[in-house]
């Protein structure tokens, strides 16, 4: 146990000021009036209160443990980055609700089988806190000819606008989707887009496939 005198004999760290009393981080709240200029250090680190010293170190390190959000622009761009490099991981720190269920590893990995070195290039990114609208290029190699292309090509014009809730990508809009990986997430037979069409899929499947991821 502290002695109250050693307390008034230690400097200590303060805290906050607030209705006419010095609160330190050892817990302590003395009277402005009553606050003698050795009890409060000029200079945190020189504080002799051990139990100052130790409540310092515990919210350093609690502050160095929960890095700052994402803005808006950098969770997109952060997205499109995962895109590019087929890289599922670690999205659950970037996506939520359906659209990070529905962003499996196969689904990403099935784009860059039929799209190979698939690679979007932004355009144009207008976003806030609640949403996002991106417009970007694609350049591929059409493995299946799928879109109709010979060789490597460039698919420009592609849009899709983006909702965003605490932090988080939640949803995806298509506005122009030619390779149908956004507006086929949530595709049922019944529904269509640009490829859900009898194909034969050289890779796996057969035939009577109708979506491609």
């Amino acid at each position: 146990m502290v002695s109250c005198l050693t307390l008034l004999n230690d400097s200590h760290i303060l805290a906050r000021c607030t209705d006419g009393f010095n609160q330190t981080l050892c817990g302590m709240a003395i009277a402005v009036q009553d606050t003698l200029p050795a009890l409060i250090a000029h200079d945190p680190a020189g504080a002799s209160c051990l139990r100052c010293q130790d409540m310092m170190r515990h919210e350093a390190a609690a502050q160095a443990v929960q890095p700052r959000p994402l803005s808006a622009r950098a969770l997109v761009q952060r997205l499109v980055d995962h895109l590019n490099n087929n890289d599922t991981t670690r999205l659950e720190e970037l996506l939520a609700g359906s659209l990070l269920k529905s962003l499996s590893a196969q689904r990403m990995s099935r784009l860059h089988q039929l799209f190979p070195g698939w690679c979007a290039t932004v355009d144009e990114l207008i976003a806030d806190e609640g949403s996002a609208v991106l417009r970007y290029q694609v350049s591929f190699a059409d493995a299946f000819s799928l879109l109709g292309c010979l060789g490597p090509a460039v698919k420009t014009g592609q849009a899709i606008v983006l909702r965003l809730a605490n932090h988080r990508i939640t949803d995806a809009c298509p506005i122009v989707d030619d390779f149908a990986f956004w507006s086929g997430r949530a595709s049922t037979a019944d529904t269509g887009c640009a490829h859900c069409i009898p194909h034969t899929n050289v890779t796996e499947g057969s035939i009577n496939d109708r979506h491609y991821y």
